[in-house]
């Protein structure tokens, strides 16, 4: 299960990290401030850490 788990880890973290070099990108390029960019990228590296989590207690609880 602990393999699962990593998987899980590393998807979620590959996903943010591309969710977010894609905010700067367009966000920039549509003239938005560094306070918007810094808020979008919190934004949705929250809600992804978010969903990681919960993944990651449902694989966990089905391991006991």
């Amino acid at each position: 299960m602990k393999k699962a788990r990593l998987i899980n880890l590393i998807v979620w973290a590959v996903t943010d990290i591309a969710i977010c070099i894609g905010i700067c990108f367009q966000w920039s390029a549509q003239g938005c401030g560094t306070k918007s960019l810094v808020l979008g990228v919190a934004y949705f590296t929250i809600l992804t850490a978010g969903i990681g989590f919960v993944i990651d207690q449902t694989l966990k609880e089905r391991n006991k």
